[in-house]
């Protein structure tokens, strides 16, 4: 079974604004995306994943 994001946001009860495609691999680290890779924002005390979702984009976010 291939992951996409039209799965991923059907099983969290959300749905796709954008386009699909084959998720690769899962990151919460948006210095390090390969192409394909689902970027996970986390929020913690010292930073913001959403502040990185640009970065994270550029660099092959699915």
């Amino acid at each position: 079974m291939e992951l996409t994001l039209s799965r991923i946001a059907k099983a969290v009860g959300g749905r796709l604004s954008g386009y699909d495609c084959i998720v690769t691999s899962v990151s919460t680290d948006s210095r390090d995306i390969p192409k394909g890779c689902l970027f996970i924002c986390l929020e913690g005390e010292k930073f913001d994943g959403h502040d990185f979702v640009s970065q994270a984009a550029q660099n092959g976010a699915a």
